[in-house]
């Protein structure tokens, strides 16, 4: 009876071992400056960074599964927003006033980059499946850009520089399709929009001035 007892005790310690070997969560937050605000929950094996330097900085990260997140922010009011679920990875660098980077990301080696530096970028990022990839940096001052992919293996990078307010909008649904847009404002913003809706789709736009506009619709 008392080797019994023995061998149950050793198999529940080797069990609650092993979970707590499986849910090795990590999360790392350094902040200086004041009022800063960085809020992390994770549940599984995910990995999070937050460094935050300035004022009234603010920082979200939810995770679920085996995901990387890294936020870096040096300013003031900049404010980044991460949900992942699966196993992905996002990384946002923020270094201005009131920039906004929002990744909603669910599923597999899903890669989303957000780099503001200026002020009054928004950056929202979402993407479903598995292998989709989004590249977003914004230099200068009140530019938007708006990543949709959905499927597999798609990819997006998108590059706004100046100070006018250059719009991205990007829709992909589907497998390996691929969208690059360049867009350089000095008086009015540019806006491009594409939407690929199936499978292998290429599409490249590059503006370069003010008050452009183009539209990419492949099916």
């Amino acid at each position: 009876m008392k080797m019994q007892k023995t061998l149950i005790a050793a198999f529940v310690s080797l069990a609650f071992s092993s979970g707590a070997a499986m849910a090795a969560n990590e999360s790392k937050i350094d902040q200086e400056g004041g009022y800063q605000d960085a809020t992390v929950k994770q549940t599984g094996a995910s990995t999070s960074k937050i460094e935050q330097d300035g004022y009234f900085n603010d920082s979200r990260i939810k995770q679920i599964g085996e995901n990387y997140s890294l936020v870096e922010q040096d300013g003031t009011g900049n404010v980044a927003d991460v949900y992942q679920d699966g196993e992905s990875t996002s990384k946002i660098w923020q270094d201005g006033v009131k920039n906004y980077a929002e990744v909603d990301q669910d599923g597999y080696g899903n890669v989303s980059k957000i780099d503001q530096d200026g002020d009054y970028n928004d950056a929202i990022v979402a993407q479903k499946g598995n292998d989709n990839w989004s590249d977003i940096s914004q230099d200068g001052d009140g530019n938007y850009a708006n990543v949709y992919q959905r499927g597999y293996s798609n990819e997006s990078e998108i590059t706004q520089t100046g100070w006018s307010g250059n719009d991205a909008f990007v829709k992909q649904v589907g497998s390996h399709n691929e969208s690059v847009i360049s867009q350089q404002s000095f008086f009015n913003g540019n806006t491009a929009n594409v939407q690929q809706l199936s499978n292998g789709n290429y599409s490249s736009i590059v503006q370069y001035g003010s008050g452009n506009s183009s539209v990419v619709v492949q099916n």
